[in-house]
Formats: structure tokens, sequence, C-alpha cells
């Protein structure tokens, strides 16, 4: 068994996902399969989330009890071992006790994303899974409080997830600036090896032959190219026994290019959710380049971040 030195903490729909798999290249780095155990944020219950998809997304694979966790990780001379689980950063107060307690010296990466797009392309994912039945974006986030009262799973928290300061806060005051990183998926999507590499010298890997190579896109989402086909894929999803059979007969790589087969190309935030939206993150804007000052992976920031 192996305890992990770092853990890619979240946010969900930021380019966690990406992040990962280009860790995971590096020949001395080891990730946790399933990748997302959820240990951190869920260990010691019973996962009982109540929304549409929730039992295959995650009640039935979440990973409760630390011996299983630790099981997780593969025998080797690793130089990094850690997981991606997007629940860390979102249920930080569960969280953070047993990070520090399990590795009270555990680097943690967060990746941040401009909130409006971050909210759209949570929506976007359960909608191409076909769990998500409101139409609009602007309904599914007028019923979102009702749905995290009855206990949806955390992707279903589309506006509360993209608030970023009070997780990133608890995290920077709990591991202090040094063990702690932050990147933006703009920069992951602009110039992967900006990214990725840094974030390889911060968890401790020695360099390595394409650590910095240009990545795929991943985990797609957008508006269905065709409705009967994609209805046909997320149908198979919700499967657990057809969802673990595709799984063992096909790689990741071709389920992702099937994916974005399947989708139509995103093209933005429309201006209508842009102006409903954009105004319930502002304020937020100046307590968070606080927040991010000195452990930034690129010093530039963001043009969304940079200024009010």
């Amino acid at each position: 068994m192996r305890t992990p030195n770092f853990l890619v903490v979240g946010v969900a729909r930021a380019g966690t996902t990406a992040v990962v798999k280009g860790l995971s290249r590096h020949p001395r780095v080891a990730i946790t399969s399933p990748k997302e155990p959820h240990y951190f944020a869920l260990h010691g219950t019973v996962p009982a989330f109540t929304a549409p998809g929730d039992d295959v997304m995650i009640n039935n694979s979440a990973i409760t009890s630390e011996a299983d966790y630790l099981a997780l990780f593969p025998a080797g001379n690793f130089e990094a071992s850690g997981d991606g689980s997007t629940s860390t950063f979102y249920y930080y107060e569960h969280a953070i006790p047993e990070i520090l307690r399990m590795n009270p010296d555990m680097k943690c990466v967060v990746m941040l994303r401009e909130p409006v797009e971050r909210t759209l392309s949570a929506y976007q994912y359960l909608v191409s899974r076909g769990y998500e039945s409101w139409p609009d974006l602007l309904d599914a986030i007028k019923a979102e409080p009702g749905r995290i009262e009855r206990g949806y799973h955390h992707l279903w928290h589309y506006e509360a997830m993209s608030h970023y300061t009070e997780s990133l806060s608890a995290f920077r005051d709990a591991l202090g600036p040094d063990n702690l990183r932050v990147a933006f998926q703009e920069d992951l999507r602009r110039d992967a090896a900006s990214v990725l590499v840094p974030l390889l010298r911060f968890i401790g890997t020695t360099p390595a032959p394409g650590e910095g190579d240009p990545l795929e896109e991943v985990n797609s989402a957008g508006s269905p190219r065709n409705r009967l086909m994609s209805s046909a894929v997320a149908l198979l999803g919700r499967r657990a026994k057809a969802r673990a059979f595709v799984k063992s007969v096909t790689t990741w790589e071709t389920r992702e290019r099937l994916r974005r087969s399947l989708f139509r190309q995103r093209t933005g935030v429309d201006y209508r959710l842009r102006k409903e939206l954009g105004p319930r993150f502002a304020a937020e804007r100046a307590q968070l380049r606080t927040l991010v000052s000195g452990i930034t992976v690129n010093e530039q920031l963001p043009e969304w971040l940079a200024s009010d």
C-alpha cells in the first residue's frame, strides 16, 4: 500500500480529468483507478445521493474505507501517487481533516475556470449523459436549491460549485501556500505544457520525455448531433453492468472519441446566460485574486480574473 502525496482536488468541469490524464503519462506517476474514488469527501459514510444517475456516477463507485482506498495504488517505485476527485474541493469541510491526517504534506492542485462557462459545462455534461431533464440552464439553476436539499450530488450544484473562494480559502489556510497550486482551464487548453510541466515538478517528479505533449479533449459535452443516438448511449451509461462491459472491451481513448463525435462543438456562453449569471460571481473576483496570489502555476491570470 502507498500513501498518496498529491491530489487534483477540483473543480469539476475545469480540466481536472485532462490534467490527471496528462500527469499519468509520466512513467513515475501513479493514479488510482477509478480516477475519482471520492475517498476524502466521503470517507466513513455510505453514499446515498438521490439524483438520476447518482447510483452509477457516485453511490456505487465511491471508495469510503481507508484500506480500500490505499489498495487502489499500484505497487512500484513511483515518485508521485494521487487521485483526481473533484468532490474533495467542494466537500472541503469533510475532506481537509482526512487529507492532513493521512499526509500532512499533501500537495493539492486546484483547476479553476471562468464561472459561467463552468456552470454551463456542468449542465451540458449531465444533459449529454441523459440525466438532466430541464431544457434550459436557468430553469435548472432555479431548481438547484431544492435539488441540493433532496440530496443530489455535487455535479448538479451548477451555480454553487462555481463559487470558489470559500473552498480555496479553506485549502490555503489548512495546507499552506507551499502545498497548494492553482491552474486555469484556459491555460490548459491554450498550452498544456505550461500547466503540466510545472505541476509535475510541484508533485515531485523528475523530467521525462513527452511530459508536456498536447492533450486531447476529454469528457466532452454540448448539444447532441443526433438525439436518438445520444439517448441510446446515455441509456447504456445508466446501466451498471452494461457500463462495466463497455469499459472492459474498449479503451478510454476510444470512448472519448465517441463522445466527441456525438456532440456539437461548444461555441461559448450566449449573451442571455452571461447577462443573468455573470453578476452572481462578480463580487468574489477581487477576493479570488488575493487567494491565488503566489500559488498559481502561471503568473499571468486569465482575462476573467485579471480585472473586475
